[in-house]
């Protein structure tokens, strides 16, 4: 299950890869208390449809 709030790391990378999941949105954006520039999500997907 995919949590937003996780920090993207090598592990969790390397696990969506061995799920997978090899097409990554990363999304910009605006957050209380997090540095401008600096917020971003990351969402991974298995196949073009979902992405």
């Amino acid at each position: 299950m995919y949590n937003p709030f996780v920090p993207f790391t090598d592990a969790v990378l390397r696990q969506a890869l061995q799920e997978g999941a090899y097409l990554f949105v990363i999304q910009r954006f605006n957050w209380p208390l997090v540095e401008k520039g600096k917020g971003f999500m990351v969402t991974v997907y298995k196949d073009t449809d979902g992405a």
